[in-house]
């Protein structure tokens, strides 16, 4: 594993490097990481690294502080290493009434637009930062590291969510949580063939746009359509007015929640192994392999829906660390319950929740809570 650690500030003058990036590189070489660190500097520099240098690490992370009026870059990283494991920053000071200057969901959110496995939150110990005028060498810098999920990775031995103020601490939690993303297996997406026409299940699409709703209003989005989550459905022999053979059918990405129909769903091989094989344009959710799988497990199941909220209720399936949305390893917890199930409806933690039935009616759960915001997990 070759860790790449990029912090300082980057501008057309030679930049400034930080104290605070230069004690989280000794953080993690202490640790025996394999970093390299680039600590300010110019901004073609930056550009440069995104270009190409980034290709030559497993992991990036990225805290350089580019002036306003210059391009940020951050958006390219997973452009040029889609494979890489991605940490980012995003600065998020006090202003009044102990509140944060964004919303939790917002640093989610902007995690989610960079495609970033991890995202470190900084504030400075001021609670009025924008109304008390302290030199920056008296403030104290605090972090907190979140997931794309909504978790937050704290030191083993907090039962709060409390922000971290010593560097090392925060290499620790870092390289930890780093090391067991690396552990993780993704399947690739391949397309196969045209698009292939979706069986009408209207009873389906209308629950699927009912919990799509629901989903929208407990996790409080910022700005966005997207269905936060995802759905498919078994088309084979259980379905003798369709004819194209052994199929399964699901959600696609970044669909908008507000008009799911047949037009939603992708085509997908239902054998898939080391691949999953889509027909058209459309990749299917992040979430497939999983699901072919469980299909495969479950030989009763027909119909599935995942949501980032947890059902009132449901059995919970606790992995040791939380796992990444399309991460197989997540199949191993769900496949503990017996492979006759006609319905089964399973909170797993730190993540949200999972149904499965034999029929529509078996989907028929209509109390969700929201997940804890962020929702705690110890590290080390």
């Amino acid at each position: 594993m070759k860790i790449l650690l990029v912090g300082g500030i980057f501008d057309d003058v030679g930049g400034r490097p930080s104290g605070y990036v230069n004690k989280l590189y000794n953080g993690l070489v202490a640790l025996s990481a394999p970093v390299h660190c680039v600590n300010g500097g110019e901004y073609s520099q930056l550009k440069y690294m995104v270009e190409g240098g980034i290709k030559n690490y497993d992991v990036v992370i990225w805290f350089a502080d580019v002036p306003n009026g210059m391009e940020k870059l951050a958006h390219k990283i997973k452009q040029g290493n889609p494979k890489c494991i991605l940490v980012t920053s995003k600065r998020n000071e006090y202003v009044k009434d102990g509140k944060h200057e964004y919303p939790f969901q917002a640093v989610v959110a902007h995690a989610l637009r960079l495609k970033s496995n991890l995202i470190v939150q900084f504030h400075h110990v001021t609670l009025a930062y924008y109304e008390t005028k302290i030199p920056k060498g008296n403030r104290a810098i605090f972090a907190r590291v979140f997931d794309p999920l909504g978790n937050c990775y704290t030191p083993y031995e907090s039962a709060n969510i409390d922000p971290i103020e010593d560097p090392q601490q925060l290499a620790r939690i870092l390289l930890a949580r780093i090391r067991d993303l690396t552990k993780f297996t993704r399947i690739k997406s391949v397309r196969v063939g045209p698009a292939i026409e979706v069986p009408n299940q209207e009873e389906f699409f209308k629950i699927t746009k009912a919990y799509a709703d629901r989903f929208h209003e407990l996790l409080d989005p910022q700005q966005t359509d997207r269905f936060l989550g995802n759905a498919s459905f078994r088309c084979d022999k259980g379905f003798p007015s369709f004819r194209e053979g052994n199929l399964i059918f699901v959600s696609r990405r970044n669909i908008d929640k507000r008009h799911i129909g047949p037009e939603s769903f992708v085509a997908v091989n239902a054998d898939c192994t080391d691949t999953v094989s889509y027909y058209g344009d459309h990749k299917p959710s992040v979430d497939t392999p999983i699901q072919l799988r469980l299909y495969r497990y479950f030989s009763k199941i027909n119909y599935m829906l995942h949501g980032h909220v947890y059902l009132v209720g449901g059995m919970e399936v606790e992995p040791p660390t939380p796992i990444p949305c399309g991460a197989i390893e997540e199949v191993d917890h769900i496949t503990r319950f017996s492979r006759d199930r006609v319905h089964l409806a399973v909170n797993l933690l730190n993540h949200g929740c999972l149904l499965l039935g034999a029929g529509t009616g078996d989907l028929d759960y209509t109390v969700f809570e929201k997940r804890p915001a962020p929702e705690a997990v110890k590290v080390y």
